[in-house]
Parts: structure tokens; C-alpha cells; sequence
């Protein structure tokens, strides 16, 4: 198996960064033909685990801390690619009651 670096909490610039390369990438969608664009913010990735108190414990920053807080980052990625293409062409994939790779929250179990 090959040997990773553990990973690294995004800085407030790099997730600016991701955000707008989430913009980005459903313009490009749009202009490759694509009626619409579905977010993925489920299954422990990226958005998941912004939203997850399990994963994201670490982060004392606006990013951080309450659900409020931890909801920060996907919102700014829907609004980014809402703005970028019209809400009406932007969905959402959210798994809030999944703990897929270790992504849980503590206040969603049933």
C-alpha cells in the first residue's frame, strides 16, 4: 500500500478556493451540454464532512463549531454555482442520517 500524508485542515483561503472551483466546474457542465448539476454533498465527501460534527471537530473558525457554522461551506458552494448557473439548474445530494467512512454527527442520530 502506499503511504499518504495524514490530512490537512483546508484554510479559509483554499476552501475559497474549492468553492469556487465547485462554480467552475458546473459552468463547464453547462457549457458541455448538461441540462443541470447535482452537488454531492453526501457519503462522507467533502461537503459531508464540512457538515459532520464527527469529522469537522477540529475547526475553531467560522467553518466550525455549530451546526450553523458547519453548514457555512455547503452553503456557500450552492450559492456559488446557483449564481453561476440559475438555482433552477442546481440540486443537492445530502445523506444527514449516514455515517459513511466515519462521517457522523452526534445531534443526527435517530
Amino acid at each position: 500500500m502506499p503511504e499518504y500524508p495524514p490530512p490537512q485542515l483546508l484554510t479559509v483561503e483554499g476552501i475559497t478556493q474549492v468553492v469556487n472551483n465547485f462554480r467552475v466546474a458546473a459552468r463547464n457542465a453547462i457549457e458541455a451540454g448538461f441540462d443541470g448539476v447535482e452537488i454531492h454533498g453526501a457519503n462522507g465527501y467533502l461537503i459531508d464532512q464540512f457538515l459532520k460534527d464527527q469529522v469537522n471537530d477540529k475547526r475553531d473558525d467560522e467553518y466550525g463549531g455549530s451546526l450553523e457554522k458547519r453548514c457555512k461551506f455547503c452553503l456557500e458552494v450552492v450559492k456559488a454555482v446557483s449564481e453561476e448557473i440559475g438555482s433552477e439548474r442546481v440540486g443537492i445530494r445530502l445523506s444527514p442520517f449516514t455515517d459513511y467512512n466515519d462521517c457522523g454527527d452526534s445531534i443526527l442520530k435517530l
